[in-house]
């Protein structure tokens, strides 16, 4: 990202750019790493729009359809804790079609998710789009096994406390990922992946959250829902 950002001086021509900064993790998949500090991140300053503008079009010159045209690339980006309007991640959140607020079951987690919530809301409402920046957050459980409850109470205690919440009534929770740190770790290259990790709570989770979110997005830009 950083390499990125000192070579990014317009749009033009900018999504070979990007390629040429991506890594490949094991696996295949293209990741184009982000500020190793938040002092960094800062410092990028103005470049974060340039750099949101790229992904936010991103096609993959190696990939066309139809009469040649490059295929777009679906771009998910970390931007961590929103602490603020001047958060340097506000650029990717303004052109972002979907912003997911991850969160835990706890009070401290939804607590800082309503702030958070907050934050989003002031910063999506600065860009041109019509409807409030609302309208395209959703909310994310992560299942923490010292709250009581299964993880579908869960999604409804988050729920209920955003819909108690003026101005966040209408913020839709996706639903929860299930708390299970092997796959996890298996996942993330610190533990031998083993057998089964297709049927692992983590991943069974996910693709339905996946499945909802793909839908939001698709709804949001007014693409036409496929039934299976």
């Amino acid at each position: 990202m950083v390499s990125l950002a000192t070579s990014s001086r317009g749009v033009a021509g900018g999504h070979r750019r990007v390629w040429d900064h991506v890594q490949q993790l094991e696996g295949g998949l293209p990741v184009l790493v982000g500020p190793p500090a938040p002092e960094q991140a800062e410092a990028m300053g103005g470049a974060w729009g340039t750099i949101a503008d790229l992904l936010s079009n991103l096609t993959d010159p190696d990939e066309t359809h139809g009469a040649g045209v490059s295929r777009v690339v679906d771009v998910i980006a970390d931007c961590g804790r929103l602490l603020s309007r001047s958060s340097a991640a506000a650029a990717v959140l303004q052109r972002a079609d979907l912003v997911v607020l991850v969160t835990r079951p706890t009070v401290s987690g939804v607590a800082h998710a309503r702030h958070g919530l907050g934050v989003a809301a002031r910063v999506m409402n600065e860009t041109p789009r019509s409807g409030s920046g609302l309208d395209r957050v959703t909310v994310l459980v992560v299942d923490d096994p010292s709250s009581p409850g299964s993880r579908k109470a869960h999604q409804r205690q988050v729920s209920d406390v955003l819909k108690e919440t003026p101005g966040l009534q209408d913020v839709p929770v996706v639903g929860v990922l299930a708390h299970d740190p092997r796959t996890a770790a298996a996942l993330t290259g610190m533990s031998p992946s083993g057998r089964g990790l297709d049927r692992s709570p983590l991943l069974k989770t996910a693709r339905d959250v996946a499945a909802t979110l793909v839908g939001q997005a698709q709804a949001i830009n007014g693409v036409p829902q496929v039934q299976s």
